[in-house]
């Protein structure tokens, strides 16, 4: 039984209701859509989701001739720690991102917009593959568009 319903069934109960499962399908929809949603962490896989992604995404980026120059030199263990702190950090869960600023971390790298929406276009392919749902890919991108000012510079 989902929590939902069974919030709502003890809802009824409690309220006096004789019989609670003789609840309306709107009263147990409206309790279901009460339900407390998993954060985006959760809907990632937490941590072991996250890193999941952020591998395949290292991977498509280094292949990625758009791209892979800004990658050349990158330290990749200690980029990868990063990216699932941040991630992790942004979508709900107990990592902490310790690195630097986006600002400073990217500065005189020169990267333009051109790259910054091929490094979308690739997590986004990455989260498809994954069979991450649109609500929580739209989600993730929303924080990774945010930080597109400190990042871009040309």
């Amino acid at each position: 039984m989902r929590l939902g319903l069974l919030a709502a069934l003890l809802a009824a109960a409690t309220a006096g209701c004789r019989d609670p499962e003789a609840l309306s399908p709107e009263e147990v929809a409206a309790a279901m859509a009460a339900e407390p949603r998993a954060p985006l962490y959760e809907k990632l896989g937490g941590h072991d989701g996250i890193a999941a992604i952020v591998d395949a995404v290292l991977t498509r980026v280094v292949a990625d001739p758009r791209i892979a120059s800004y990658f050349a030199a990158a330290d990749m263990p200690r980029l990868r720690g990063h990216l699932i702190d941040q991630i992790g950090q942004a979508s709900g869960g107990p990592e902490r991102y310790r690195g630097r600023d986006m600002k400073t971390a990217h500065a005189g790298m020169g990267i333009d917009a051109a790259a910054f929406d091929a490094l979308l276009e690739d997590f986004t392919l990455t989260l498809e593959a994954r069979g991450i749902g649109a609500p929580q890919r739209r989600a993730l991108l929303e924080v990774l568009t945010s930080m597109r000012p400190d990042i871009v510079s040309k």
